[in-house]
C-alpha cells in the first residue's frame, strides 16, 4: 500500500486528527508570521530578525492583553468567504469530532459558524471543563486571543510552554494532544 493510500485507510477510518498549523489561514489573513512581526517592530523600533524577539518586546511594551487586540487586528476576520476557505471547508468536511491548530485567528470558528456547526473552542483547563462531547472541538494549541493568558506567541511564552517537565505538570493541552 502507498503512502497516499494509507493515509486514505487512516482517515476512512477516522484515526487520524487534523493538526493545522501556519498557512491553512493565509488565504483568509493574508498575513504571516514575518509579516506581523514587521508591524511589531514598526510599533517599538526593534531591527533584529528573531520574531520571537519582536514578540516579547512588543508584550514588554503594551502588556499581553493589549498585545492579544493588536493580533487580533490582523488574525480576526467578520466573515468566511468561501473563495478564501479551501483550506477550513475541507477540514469541516472530513467531520472529525476535534481539531487541533496553532492558528489563534478565528477562521475556523467563521467557517464552522457560516454553515450552523457547533465548534466548542478549547485553550485552557476551563474548556476541559465545560466540555460538551456533542460538539465538535477545536484545540487552539497556541492559544486564544480572548484569554491572553493562554496565548504562546512570544519568547517567554515558549519558554514556558514549551519547556521538559515531568507529566504532573504539563499543560492540559499537552496531555490532550499526546493522549489523541
Amino acid at each position: 500500500m502507498n503512502l497516499i493510500e494509507e493515509i486514505a485507510e487512516e482517515i476512512a477510518n477516522n484515526r487520524l486528527i487534523p493538526f493545522a498549523g501556519a498557512g491553512v489561514s493565509f488565504s483568509h489573513i493574508h498575513v504571516n508570521w514575518n509579516d506581523i512581526c514587521s508591524k511589531m517592530n514598526d510599533i517599538t523600533g526593534y531591527k533584529g530578525n528573531d520574531n520571537l524577539e519582536a514578540a516579547q518586546i512588543l508584550v514588554d511594551k503594551i502588556g499581553k492583553k493589549e498585545f492579544c487586540n493588536f493580533l487580533k487586528q490582523y488574525f480576526y476576520i467578520d466573515k468566511f468567504n468561501d473563495l478564501f476557505g479551501e483550506n477550513h471547508l475541507f477540514l469541516m468536511s472530513l467531520n472529525y469530532a476535534r481539531y487541533y491548530t496553532t492558528n489563534q485567528d478565528n477562521v475556523f470558528e467563521k467557517c464552522f459558524e457560516k454553515y450552523g456547526r457547533t465548534l466548542q473552542i478549547i485553550c485552557d483547563i476551563d474548556g476541559f471543563e465545560n466540555y460538551n462531547p456533542k460538539n465538535q472541538v477545536l484545540y487552539k494549541f497556541h492559544g486564544a486571543l480572548e484569554k491572553p493568558e493562554t496565548v504562546v506567541f512570544c519568547k517567554e511564552d515558549y519558554k514556558t510552554r514549551m519547556i521538559n517537565r515531568d507529566l504532573s505538570s504539563l499543560n492540559p493541552l499537552d496531555v490532550q494532544l499526546m493522549a489523541d
